[in-house]
C-alpha cells in the first residue's frame, strides 16, 4: 500500500485563512549536526539526547537507527520564544512539513506544547529528549505551566505518546503534512498564540525495529494566524462504493416484492434515509468492465469500445459450432480518454481508486494501463477478504499473524477497506479534496466469506445445518448463504468508510465534520448473478428477468442511492437514471463545466432540487429532458442492442435468422405506464405484434444511435456449416507484409467483401496478455487485394473481413485461438516451414519435366551472400503463360565452394508474382516459401544443382524467384552462373542486389530487373490446369506459417482451451512443433503437467470405441520419467466451464479439480474409473521410464466394454490429454512430437483438421462427397455442397439405358479424361468400359456440355455403372 494514516486528537482541526501570518519557524534543515544536550528556553537550536541516533544532514532532520531503545526513540526537540510584539489575536497554528518513513510499521509523533512562563530565569530541562516510544516527558521541576496545544483545552498528560500531537502511521515512503491547532475555544488555557511565553516542538518515534525503518523530517514552517470560521467548502468530498455484482433485490430496503430474503443491509439501509434512493436506477453495461469504462468515462460502452469482459482481442468464435464471432472491443479506455479521476485531479482533487481496476487487457485487473495512467494518484488492486479461499474452512481467527484478524466487532480485516480509509487519512493530511473510488471486490465469486459467524448466521435463517458442505452456493432464489454473509459483510465495510466521514473533522471546514461536505453514491456495476454460473446460482433479480451478462432488466437494473450536503432525506424516486451520470454530476456538485463529449446527465439539479422530478435530468449538449437510453452488449444468447424510452424497452436482436432461440429480430416491452407506474418490469409479454409505430420509431433511434456512436457487433461464423450463406463467405488466399506495409488476397467470386480491418498489437507476447487495434483497411472488392500501411510500434497484425451476409472471415484461426502466440503475423518474423533438398545432378543441363529456364552461361557469377557484412541477394523473373505445377529448380554453380555446418546454412527460397523494383500487392502474392538446406554443401564449378521444393500452382503471369540467406555467418555465400546478353531465356531478367544494410534481405525484395542478364536456371513442373483450378477456387493453400508450431498457453485447462495448457510457473513450452521440459525442478515448473483438450463436438456418431495415441519422445536420463493421462468429460451442464485438470502438480500427478458440470472418466481403465485420488500419477494411460535418447509410443485404448461410463468415443464431449514429468538427475530434458490421436476406424483427432491441405485432387473441403477431382471435371463448387446438381443422371427410355454427365468441353487440352465404366457385381467388382453404342452432346454453356451414352445392357439383368474423371 502506498498510503499514510493519521491520528488526530480530539481538537486537532484544519482550517484555511486568508489572514495575515505570523512565521514562528521555518527551518529546512540546513545547518550543521545536531547538537546534544538539553531543550531548554535559552536553547536556540534543535537538541537530542546523548544517545540519539537524531541527526541533521542531507537538509533534513534524520533518524535511521533500528536499535530498540533511546538511540532510534528518543526526542528530539526545539524551544520557539513567543514573539509577543509581533501577535495580536493570533488563536492558531498552522503546520506543515514533508516527511519520509521507511517502513509502514513505525509511528512518527509530534508534541506541540505551549509554556506559560512563571520564572523568567528559570533554565530546567523542558522537554525529556531520552523519553522512547512516542513519550516527550516533560522534565521535572522549573515554573513553566505546559498546556498541549492538540487536545482539547490544552489538556496536558505528561508527554506520553497519547500527549502527541500527530501521529503518523500507514505506508512508508515520502508524504507531507498540513494541519492546524485550533485554540480559539479553550477556556481554561490560553486561547491565542501570544498567550504563551514558549512554544515546544518534540519529534519522537515507535517500531523502530522493524525492518527498514527510518525517518526525515524537512520543510518545517510553524505560522500563527487568526482563525476565521468559514462556509463550507466549494469543492466537496466524492465517495464512489461501486459494489462488484449486487442485485437489485439483494439491499434490503430494495426488497420490495415477495418472496422476501432474510438478506440484512442496516448500514446500506441507513443511507438510503440518509439520501435518496432510486428504483429505476441502471448500470451502463450487464457485465464488468464495460460498466466501469462508462462511470469513468462518462459515456457509453458502445462509444468507449469496451463491450465486456477480457477486451483486446481478436475477434473469434469460442468454438467452431458457435454462431457468432465475437467483434474486436477495448480492454481499456482510449489514450485520449479524459477520466472522471483526470477532470477531478485538473482541479485539485487527491483521487485513489481500491479494489477492482477491470480496465487492463485480457479482464486482469491490474495491469497497464493502470490507474494510475488514468488520472488516479493513488491505487491498490487487491482482493482483500475476497482473495481466494477453501469456503468451507479458511476462516478468519483472532490470531494476530492472520492477515484477515478479526476486528473488535468480530468481523474478518479488508485490506481494500482499509486502504480506502488510508486514502481518505491521508486527503486529510494534505488538506485536499478528495475522490475516493471504492471499488470493492465483494459480492462477485467466488462465494465465500472470511467471517465465519455471518454465515453461520444465514445458514441457520436459511435453514441449513452447519457446518455447511458448499452446495448450498446451488440453492435457488435467495438462499444461497454465502452470498447473504457477503452482502452483509460488504454492509459492514462501507460503513466503516461512513464512520471514518461522519467521525472526523473537515481539515477545510472546522467545526464541521467530513460527512457535511461528501457526497456518497452507492450502486452496482450490473445485476445480481442469477443462474448459469459454474460456481452457484447466486441470487434471485425477481420480478426483473435475467440477470449479469444479459441486457434485460435484471442484468442491468441495480440498487443506486446518493447522499450529501443539500440532499433531501429519506426520499425514493422513480426518476430512471444510469452510471454515466456520476461522471457530470461529480462535475456539476463540484462547479465545474460539463464537457460536451459526456453522454450521461449532470443530476445535481435534481438531486439539490427535487429528486422525484424527471424534467430536472437534462443533457448538457441539448439542453432537453432526457427520455431515452441505449444498451449495447454483442454477446451471449441474445446478440442485441436495447432502447429505452418512455417507460417502452425494444431489443434489436442481431442474430435471430435461422436461430431455435430466437426468431425475432425485435422485441419490444412496456415497462411503466405513461405515469412511471411499473407495467411489465419482468419483460414477459412481448408486444412487438401489436405496436408497429412504436416499435418503428424505436428502431429506428437504435439505428441512428449504433450509426453515431459506431458500435460494434457480432459476426457470423463461417465454420458453422448449417447456417446459410455460410458457404458463400470468401476465403482469404494469402496475406504477408514487408517494411511495414501489410498486405492480403481473397476469391472475389464469392460474396462480396463489405469491410476490411487491419488488426495489430504493440505487444506480441504470445499470451493472453496481447491487447489488439484495428484500424480500416481502403479496398475494393472486384480487385481481391488490399493493402494498408501497419502503424508503429505494432509487432504483429492480421486481417478481418466481414462480407454481404455480415460472415466474418480472419486471416487467423477462429476457433477461440486469436490474439495469442504465432498465429499472427509476426512483423519481419516471417519465415518458412517447409525444408526444401538440394543435389547435385551433374555437370549436364536438366531435361526433365523444364517448363522454361536459361542454359546458355559465361564464366561470369551473380552470388548469394551474408558474410561479414557482405549482403548480396538474388533472383530472376520468369514469366507463365499456361496454368503450371512448379516443384523443383536448377541453377549452375560457377564456383568450386563449401558451406558450413551451422544452422545459419539456410537459404530462403521465395517465389511468388513480381510487379517491378516499385512493387504493389501484387509483388507479394507468395506462392512458394521454403528454407534450402545448404550445411556441409561442397559444390564442383559447373555442375547443376537442383531444389525440390513445396509444389505450388502459377497461374499465367510474371513471377520472380528470389534468394537470401538465412542469417550472417562465415561461409554464407554461393555462386551461381549467369549469362550476360547472351542467354536464350526471353521472359523474363536477373534482379540482384549488394549492399551493406542487411534490412533489404527481408524477402520478398524487389529489384530492377537486370535487362538482358539472366542466370543460367531450369524452372521444373507440369502444365496442371486442376492446380489453376484449385486456385480460383480459393482452395489451394499457400505457404504460411504453421499457426500451431510454436503456440502453447498457461493458465486454466478448461473446455474452450485451444493449445496444450501449463500452469503459468512451469517451464514446458512448444518449439517447432515438439513440446518440451528441460527443467531439473521437483516441483511444478519441472514436473506439472502440460494438457491439451480434444473438443468432440460435431464428431460423427457411432459406437467406434477405441482411441489410438501414439507419439515421439526423448529423456535425457534415466531416472527421469513421463507420464500420460487420458480423460474423458462428459458434460451435465452447458453452461459450466470448470478447470479440466491441475496442471500445477508435480511428481507426474495430474490431480483433477473440482468439476462440477462435468462428469470426468479415466479412458484408461474399466468404467472410466480413477483409482484411489483421481489424476495420481500411478493411476496415469502409460509411464514412461528407464531409457534415455528418442524413442516411439502407441497405444489403444478401448472403452466398449463400460457398463455406467460411456462407451462409445462420440459419447464423450471432451478429451484431455497431459503430460507430466518426475525427473532426477542435473540435467534432465523432455521431448514428446508427432502426436497423433484418433478414432480407430474414424476421425483424426490430433493433429487437427485445420493443418490437413485442401487442394488435392481427392480432398473434399466443402464434404458433399465430391472430391475435388469430380467438382474439377463436373463444374461444382469445391466450397459448397452442390453434389445433388452435377451428379450423373441415368434414364431408361425405350427399353434402353442412357447415362448422362458433364463434362468440360476442352477436356482434352487440360488434360481430362472421362471414361464410363460398368460391372455387374459390387461384391467383387471388376469394372470395364461401358459398351456404348450410341453419344449425344449438347452444350450447357461456355466451359461445359452435357454427354449422354446410350449403354447396351443386351443379356444383363443388373448393372452398375460409375464415371471416371482423371
Amino acid at each position: 500500500m502506498n498510503y499514510l494514516r493519521l491520528s488526530i486528537l480530539p481538537l486537532l482541526a484544519f482550517a484555511t485563512s486568508l489572514s495575515a501570518s505570523v512565521t514562528l519557524i521555518n527551518d529546512t534543515f540546513d545547518t550543521a549536526a545536531l547538537a546534544n544536550g538539553y531543550t531548554t528556553r535559552s536553547t536556540t537550536d534543535w537538541t537530542k539526547d546523548w544517545t540519539s541516533a537524531w541527526d541533521r544532514t542531507g537538509g533534513a532532520l534524520v533518524n535511521t537507527s533500528t536499535v530498540n531503545s533511546t538511540v532510534s526513540k528518543g526526542a528530539v526537540g526545539y524551544v520557539i520564544a513567543v514573539p509577543k510584539g509581533s501577535l495580536s489575536s493570533e488563536n492558531k497554528l498552522t503546520i506543515n512539513f514533508d516527511y519520509t518513513r521507511g517502513s509502514e510499521n513505525e509511528t512518527l509523533y509530534m508534541h506541540v506544547w505551549g509554556l506559560v512562563d512563571g520564572s523568567s530565569t528559570d533554565s530546567t530541562n523542558i522537554m525529556n529528549t531520552g523519553a522512547s516510544s512516542g513519550a516527550a516527558w516533560e522534565s521535572s521541576g522549573g515554573a513553566f505551566t505546559p498546556y498541549n496545544l492538540g487536545a482539547v483545552d490544552g489538556y496536558f498528560d505528561n508527554g506520553k505518546p497519547s500527549d502527541a500531537a500527530i501521529a503518523l502511521t500507514g505506508s512508508a515512503g515520502a508524504k507531507s503534512f498540513c494541519g492546524d491547532l485550533i485554540l480559539s475555544d479553550f477556556t481554561t488555557a490560553p486561547n491565542t498564540v501570544a498567550g504563551y511565553d514558549y512554544i515546544a516542538i518534540g519529534f519522537t518515534r515507535d517500531g523502530t525495529e522493524n525492518t527498514g525503518a527510518s525517518v526525515s523530517i524537512d520543510n518545517l514552517v510553524i505560522t500563527a494566524e487568526d482563525y476565521v470560521p468559514g462556509p463550507r467548502p466549494a469543492q466537496p468530498n466524492f465517495l464512489l462504493i461501486l459494489v462488484d455484482d449486487l442485485g437489485w433485490q439483494d439491499v434490503k430496503c430494495y426488497d420490495t416484492v415477495a418472496p422476501f430474503s432474510v438478506f440484512e443491509t442496516n448500514n446500506i439501509d441507513q443511507l438510503a434515509s440518509d439520501g435518496v434512493r432510486f428504483t429505476n436506477a441502471y448500470s451502463p453495461a450487464p457485465s464488468c468492465a464495460p460498466s466501469r469504462s462508462a462511470i469513468l468515462s462518462g459515456k457509453y460502452p458502445g462509444r468507449t469500445d469496451v463491450l465486456h469482459v477480457s477486451g483486446g482481442h481478436a475477434p473469434r468464435a469460442w468454438s467452431v459450432n458457435e454462431r457468432s464471432v465475437t467483434p474486436l472491443f477495448r480492454s481499456s479506455l482510449k489514450d485520449e480518454e479524459i477520466s472522471l479521476a483526470e477532470a477531478l485531479a485538473d482541479v485539485g482533487y487527491f483521487t485513489g481508486v481500491f479494489g477492482k481496476w477491470h480496465l487492463s487487457p485480457d479482464g486482469h485487473h491490474y495491469s497497464f494501463p493502470y490507474p494510475t495512467d488514468q488520472g488516479f494518484d493513488v491505487a491498490y488492486n487487491g482482493r482483500g477478504v475476497q482473495n481466494g479461499m477453501d469456503r468451507l474452512v479458511d476462516f478468519a481467527t483472532s490470531d494476530p499473524s492472520d492477515t484477515y484478524q478479526l476486528d473488535a466487532n468480530g468481523m474478518a480485516k479488508d485490506e481494500v477497506t482499509e486502504s480506502a480509509l488510508d486514502f481518505m487519512v491521508d486527503a486529510v493530511n494534505s488538506c485536499e479534496p478528495f475522490f475516493c473510488y471504492y471499488s470493492t471486490w465483494l459480492v462477485h465469486g467466488p462465494w465465500q466469506v472470511r467471517t465465519e459467524s455471518l454465515l453461520q448466521k444465514y445458514a441457520a435463517l436459511m435453514g441449513y445445518t452447519y457446518p455447511l458442505d458448499g452446495s448450498e452456493v446451488f440453492a435457488e432464489g435467495q438462499n444461497n448463504p454465502y452470498l447473504a454473509a457477503m452482502v452483509e459483510s460488504l454492509d459492514y465495510y462501507m460503513s466503516r468508510l461512513v464512520d471514518y466521514l461522519e467521525n472526523t473533522d473537515d481539515p477545510r471546514w472546522p467545526g464541521h465534520k467530513l460527512i457535511e461536505n461528501t457526497y456518497i453514491v452507492f450502486t452496482s456495476d450490473n445485476g445480481g448473478m442469477e443462474h448459469g454460473d459454474v460456481q452457484g446460482f447466486v441470487t434471485d433479480n425477481f420480478p426483473l428477468d435475467h440477470g449479469k451478462i444479459s441486457i434485460k432488466e435484471g442484468g442491468t437494473r441495480v440498487p443506486f442511492i446518493v447522499s450529501g450536503p443539500g440532499i433531501s432525506t429519506n426520499t425514493v424516486s422513480d426518476v430512471v437514471i444510469n452510471g454515466i451520470d456520476i461522471y457530470p454530476t461529480f462535475l456539476g456538485l463540484a462547479g465545474e463545466a460539463i464537457p460536451d463529449r459526456l453522454d450521461g446527465c449532470d443530476l445535481s439539479n435534481l438531486l439539490l432540487n427535487d429528486p422525484v422530478d424527471e424534467t430536472r435530468v437534462v443533457h448538457h449538449q441539448t439542453s432537453q429532458v432526457r427520455d431515452t437510453m441505449f444498451w449495447h452488449f454483442p454477446f451471449g444468447w441474445r446478440v442485441a442492442t436495447t432502447v429505452l424510452k418512455d417507460g417502452w424497452k425494444l431489443y434489436k436482436n442481431y442474430d435471430y435468422l435461422w436461430n431455435d432461440k430466437t426468431t425475432q429480430q425485435y422485441s419490444l416491452y412496456q415497462l411503466y405506464d405513461s405515469f412511471g407506474a411499473a407495467v411489465d418490469e419482468g419483460e414477459m409479454t412481448d408486444l412487438i405484434a401489436g405496436q408497429p409505430v412504436i416499435a418503428a420509431d424505436l428502431a429506428a433511434e437504435i439505428e441512428a444511435w449504433i450509426s453515431e456512436v459506431d458500435a460494434r457487433s457480432a459476426y457470423y461464423n463461417p465454420l458453422r456449416t448449417d447456417t446459410p450463406f455460410s458457404d458463400q463467405s470468401p476465403k482469404i488466399l494469402a496475406s504477408g507484409n514487408d517494411d511495414y506495409m501489410a498486405w492480403l488476397m481473397w476469391n472475389t467470386n464469392k460474396a462480396e467483401v463489405k469491410h476490411i480491418d487491419l488488426l495489430y498489437t504493440k505487444n506480441a507476447t504470445g499470451t493472453s496478455m496481447e491487447e489488439w487495434f484495428r484500424i480500416p483497411v481502403p479496398f475494393e472488392h472486384a480487385d481481391g487485394w488490399a493493402e494498408v500501411q501497419i502503424p508503429e510500434g505494432a509487432e504483429a497484425f492480421m486481417f478481418n473481413l466481414i462480407d454481404e451476409n455480415n460472415f466474418f472471415v480472419s486471416s487467423n484461426d477462429l476457433t477461440g485461438k486469436s490474439g495469442r502466440g504465432s498465429e499472427h503475423g509476426a512483423l519481419r518474423t516471417w519465415l518458412p516451414e517447409n525444408e526444401a533438398t538440394i543435389s547435385d545432378i551433374g555437370a549436364v543441363y536438366p531435361t526433365n519435366d523444364v517448363l522454361l529456364g536459361n542454359s546458355v552461361g559465361e564464366a561470369l557469377h551473380s552470388s548469394v551472400r551474408d558474410d561479414y557484412g557482405n549482403y548480396q541477394v538474388l533472383g530472376q523473373t520468369f514469366t507463365i503463360t499456361e496454368p503450371v505445377r512448379i516443384s523443383a529448380l536448377t541453377l549452375q554453380s560457377n564456383n568450386n565452394f563449401a558451406v558450413g555446418g551451422t544452422d545459419a546454412a539456410e537459404l530462403y527460397l521465395w517465389i511468388g508474382e513480381y510487379s517491378g523494383a516499385a512493387p504493389t500487392t501484387n509483388a507479394f502474392r507468395t506462392r512458394v516459401f521454403d528454407k534450402v538446406n545448404m550445411r556441409n554443401l561442397s559444390t564442383t564449378a559447373g555442375n547443376y544443382y537442383t531444389i525440390d521444393f513445396t509444389d505450388a500452382v502459377l497461374t499465367p503471369g510474371t513471377y520472380a524467384f528470389q534468394f537470401r540467406w538465412k542469417e550472417q555467418a562465415s561461409g554464407n555465400v554461393s555462386y551461381w552462373t549467369r549469362a550476360n546478353g547472351a542467354g536464350d531465356y526471353a521472359g523474363g531478367d536477373r534482379i540482384h542486389i549488394q549492399t551493406t544494410a542487411g534490412s533489404v534481405l527481408d524477402l520478398p525484395f524487389s529489384a530492377t530487373p537486370d535487362t538482358d542478364w539472366d542466370l543460367v536456371f531450369a524452372l521444373h513442373g507440369t502444365v496442371d490446369y486442376f492446380g489453376e483450378w484449385t486456385v480460383e477456387q480459393g482452395i489451394d493453400r499457400a505457404p504460411d506459417v504453421d499457426p500451431y508450431a510454436n503456440s502453447y498457453s498457461s493458465g486454466s485447462v478448461q473446455k474452450n482451451s485451444v493449445f496444450f495448457t501449463k500452469a503459468s510457473s512451469s517451464a514446458w513450452r512448444v518449439e517447432d512443433g515438439v513440446l518440451i521440459n528441460d527443467s531439473n525442478e521437483n516441483n511444478d515448473i519441472g514436473e506439472g503437467a502440460f494438457a491439451k483438450v480434444i473438443d468432440l463436438t460435431g464428431l460423427e456418431e457411432s459406437d467406434r470405441a477405441q482411441l489410438a495415441l501414439s507419439f515421439d519422445y526423448s529423456t535425457a536420463e534415466t531416472d527421469e520419467t513421463l507420464f500420460v493421462h487420458l480423460w474423458g468429460y462428459k458434460q451435465i451442464n452447458p453452461g459450466s466451464n470448470p478447470n479440466l485438470i491441475n496442471t500445477g502438480a508435480a511428481d507426474g500427478n495430474a490431480w483433477l479439480p473440482g468439476s462440477a458440470g462435468m462428469d470426468p472418466y479415466n479412458l484408461s481403465n474399466p468404467e472410466g474409473v480413477f483409482n484411489g485420488t483421481a489424476g495420481q500419477a500411478s493411476d496415469c494411460a502409460a509411464i514412461l521410464a528407464g531409457t534415455t535418447g528418442p524413442q516411439s509410443y502407441s497405444d489403444t485404448f478401448d472403452v466398449s466394454a463400460n457398463t455406467t461410463a460411456p462407451n462409445a468415443i462420440s459419447d464423450y464431449d471432451y478429451i484431455v490429454l497431459a503430460f507430466g514429468r518426475n525427473v532426477g538427475g542435473a540435467a534432465p530434458a523432455s521431448t514428446i512430437s508427432n502426436i497423433q490421436l484418433s478414432v480407430v476406424g474414424g476421425a483424426t483427432l490430433l493433429p487437427e483438421a485445420s493443418s490437413v491441405t485442401e487442394d488435392g485432387e481427392q480432398d473434399d473441403p466443402d464434404g458433399d462427397k465430391l472430391a475435388n477431382i469430380l467438382e474439377y471435371g463436373l463444374g461444382g463448387d469445391p466450397n459448397a455442397r452442390d453434389a445433388v446438381g452435377l451428379l450423373p443422371t441415368v434414364d431408361s427410355p425405350s427399353g434402353t439405358i442412357e447415362y448422362s454427365f458433364r463434362r468440360r468441353r476442352d477436356a482434352g487440352a487440360r488434360g481430362l479424361s472421362y471414361q464410363v465404366k460398368t460391372t455387374g457385381d459390387l461384391v467383387s467388382p471388376s469394372w470395364a468400359p461401358a459398351n456404348i453404342i450410341t453419344t449425344n452432346t449438347s452444350i450447357i454453356d461456355s466451359d461445359f456440355e452435357m454427354v449422354t451414352h446410350g449403354l447396351n445392357t443386351t443379356g444383363k439383368t443388373q448393372e452398375f455403372i460409375h464415371l471416371e474423371i482423371e
